[in-house]
């Protein structure tokens, strides 16, 4: 497939300037729950680890203003160490695009598992802003 140097240069650009976005964004602590307001266009990324006995879901609505939320993306984990562990998804993430200026959240619940022990099933929240 050919490209043309133009569009490798761009691309070249684009990647840098993301990555670098990225790594400023690292220091900053997102909170499941809490709404926030894209500065940019960009992507929530969102992974789910089960390590034990768990069931955790997660979803991510946004919306054009705080209060009209829509629901876009959702992941589950679950595992049940003390059965026959023969249903487990240890991993899974989403990734949920968010134009400038919308607001979003990410929501998790938290389940017993099969058994009825809780868990602590692990979630991270990323920004991947575009442009500055």
């Amino acid at each position: 497939m050919y490209f043309p140097k133009r569009y490798l240069a761009y691309k070249k650009y684009f990647m840098e300037s993301m990555m670098e976005n990225v790594c400023e964004q690292q220091n900053e602590l997102l909170l499941c729950g809490t709404v926030y307001q894209a500065d940019t266009d960009g992507f929530v990324v969102v992974r789910l680890q089960a390590s034990g006995k768990e069931q955790l879901n997660a979803n991510g609505a946004a919306g054009s203003s705080s209060d009209s939320l829509q629901s876009r993306a959702s992941a589950s984990v679950h595992r049940d160490t003390a059965g026959s562990n023969t249903v487990a998804v240890d991993e899974n993430s989403f990734t949920m695009p968010v134009r400038t200026g919308e607001y979003w959240r990410v929501s998790t619940s938290q389940d017993c598992d099969a058994s009825g022990n809780p868990g602590q099933a692990a979630v991270s929240v990323s920004w991947m802003p575009f442009g500055r």
